[in-house]
């Protein structure tokens, strides 16, 4: 093959796929900090205590205590997911802990790679560090991601991608909530109308199976939930500028005044049809963005997307999303700063006469038919090393 940018592209790709997968691996030191899937213990004690006590699955203390965490110490390890992800953490429940991790792991990138086989995204998503980590908690953000790339990719058939949009919503809620303006953007009225059934459906089967109490008791938990979060701390080593904000010993709701530019970036995205990694990243970044609490692995939400650029070897920008993908792996523990990194890739990404996607544009209808905006469904063939 003859010598030029795209060969040095391609040298360069797979150094930085050779990097990411050398800090996946690394994530293992981790484990002398605690053991792996030790976030993953709330959710397998969660469907535990509802076969057999629903009525204390929201009893935060019992919940840690089960754990085998000392309630001395004043740390709390809650379930805090609503009863409708019970769905899932049930049965998983019955089989020993490590099987069930290793289960719903494996489950998890599995629905990983049928997205990006679909969406014709790259396989490679599942070397990125931020995915490996997610993996190590024992944390649901490449299941949630995986599951809305693959509702995304199902546009044409509102019943699937509304069944699909559902489970990661009955999961957890907050990272889905702006779907709606999202699916109103292209005038999915009837995507709106099956996740709307479907999630009703899976809520009826929960209160069925686990009792309507567990959905009072879960409301009257989220505020407990809260300031068990500011009392513990983890604000300061949360990702979101309201986290940010406060642990600056500022009032973290000024980081509510980016709702306008956030509701308006995914509005944008979806009404204009831009490419699914800009669509990815302005309903999960957006949603990351607005909440008060999201810790960092749910970096890992925004991987497919980052990906997604990485692949576009092609693209006369790609030294600068391969710099941002760096950014984006390098950074887990500083995670604001990956957080940054994955936000800015459609700005870097759209056209001079665009802005970011977060500000009306990057990757619109005008956008997509350009060199610039070429979609990872057209670009991943050339991508690899």
């Amino acid at each position: 093959m003859p010598s030029g940018p795209k060969t040095d592209r391609r040298v360069l790709l797979a150094a930085l796929l050779a990097m990411f997968a050398l800090l996946s691996v690394m994530v293992a030191r981790n484990l002398t900090l605690q053991p792996a899937g030790v976030d993953f213990l709330c959710f397998w004690n969660g469907g535990r205590v509802a076969l057999a006590e629903p009525s204390r699955l929201y009893d935060f203390q019992y919940l840690s205590e089960r754990q085998g965490l000392s309630a001395a110490d004043g740390v709390l390890r809650p379930y805090i997911n609503p009863p409708s992800a019970l769905l899932l953490f049930a049965p998983l429940s019955k089989l020993p802990f490590m099987a069930s991790y290793l289960t719903l792991m494996v489950l998890s990138l599995g629905v990983m790679a049928t997205a990006a086989a679909r969406i014709r995204a790259p396989w490679w998503q599942v070397l990125l560090p931020t995915v490996a980590f997610a993996v190590f908690c024992g944390q649901l953000s490449p299941l949630i991601a995986g599951l809305v790339v693959l509702g995304l990719s199902f546009r044409e058939r509102p019943s699937i991608a509304g069944l699909l949009f559902a489970i990661a919503a009955s999961i957890k809620p907050q990272l889905l909530v702006l779907l709606p303006i999202a699916l109103a953007a292209q005038g999915q009225w009837r995507t709106i109308l099956f996740t709307g059934g479907w999630g009703l459906l899976i809520c009826t089967a929960s209160a069925g199976l686990f009792g309507l109490q567990a959905w009072i008791d879960w409301l009257a938990a989220l505020p407990r939930f809260n300031r068990i979060v500011a009392e513990q701390g983890l604000l300061d080593t949360a990702i979101t500028p309201y986290a940010k904000l406060t642990a600056l010993g500022l009032n973290g709701a000024w980081a509510y005044l980016l709702a306008p530019a956030v509701l308006w970036g995914v509005w944008t995205a979806f009404r204009r049809d831009a490419v699914w990694p800009d669509q990815l990243i302005a309903l999960l970044g957006g949603a990351l963005l607005i909440s008060p609490y999201a810790m960092n692995y749910e970096l890992a939400l925004l991987a497919p997307a980052v990906a997604a650029y990485v692949a576009r070897i092609k693209d006369r920008r790609w030294l600068a999303y391969a710099v941002a993908a760096a950014v984006y792996g390098l950074n887990i523990s500083a995670g604001a700063l990956s957080l940054i990194a994955a936000l800015i890739l459609p700005v870097l990404g759209g056209d001079l006469q665009f802005t970011s996607v977060f500000f009306g544009a990057g990757g619109g209808r005008g956008a997509t038919r350009t060199p610039s905006s070429t979609s990872a469904l057209t670009s991943v063939g050339d991508a690899s090393p």
